[in-house]
């Protein structure tokens, strides 16, 4: 009804204004409303219904990458509560949730000691690793680096996945890869990943820290923000 699609509208905008939210991408996968009864019985409505949840913690996540990084980005070191390590540490728990938001639970996720190794792989030879068919595997290999701080953004880095490529596995796995970021939220996410890298250097102790880690699209970029060398 008219009344339900401008809620919803509302509920997107009240989310995040300038990019689609969850019930927009609940429209298009043609989930049904929550109040609608199940008419099969075969749990369908359920695994819909969990799926769309995922997609409001998806933006929730995102709005929390945004308010940490930009917050970093705008004042730096302020207190002891916002030294580039706890910043850090707070941008790390919130993509590791972001990644296990990306993966059905279906199965346990990689063993931890192996997780670097697997991002290594899944995005070696570009950002978007072996396509859609390998992004489980990466997402849960994500999901499970719980160990010391600071490996999942050298993981992230090291790939070249960043931020912005971690968002688009996720967006794509949660709506069957029928929804992708738009220019402006894409140029958004990329300029968080060079806010990311030098929050890593910071972190890190890199002495380069200060040095202007290059071109926002990152592509090339890697974690030290140096251009690669060109291939051929």
């Amino acid at each position: 009804s008219i009344t339900r699609q401008t809620v919803a509208d509302v509920a997107d905008f009240l989310i995040s204004p300038m990019v689609p939210g969850p019930l927009y991408f609940a429209g298009l996968l043609g989930l049904p409303d929550v109040d609608e009864p199940e008419a099969d019985g075969d749990g369908s409505a359920t695994e819909d219904s969990e799926r769309l949840g995922r997609l409001w913690e998806l933006r929730l996540c995102i709005e929390h990458v945004k308010d940490v990084l930009e917050a970093y980005a705008a004042n730096g070191e302020r207190d002891p509560l916002s030294t580039a390590e706890e910043m850090l540490g707070i941008v790390e728990d919130t993509l590791r949730r972001v990644a296990v938001l990306g993966v059905a639970p279906d199965g346990p996720a990689e063993e931890a000691a192996d997780a670097a190794e697997v991002v290594a792989a899944s995005t070696r030879g570009g950002r978007s690793g072996d396509g859609k068919a390998g992004q489980g595997v990466l997402l849960k290999a994500i999901g499970s680096m719980t160990g010391r701080r600071g490996a999942l953004t050298a993981s992230l880095c090291s790939s070249r996945l960043y931020i912005s490529g971690l968002l688009e596995a996720v967006l794509g796995e949660l709506t069957d890869w029928r929804a992708s970021p738009s220019d402006a939220e894409l140029a958004t996410w990329r300029r968080w990943d060079l806010i990311f890298d030098r929050l890593a250097r910071h972190a890190g102790g890199d002495p380069r820290r200060d040095e202007d880690p290059g071109d926002p699209c990152c592509e090339g970029v890697a974690c030290s923000g140096e251009p690669e060398s060109a291939a051929g």
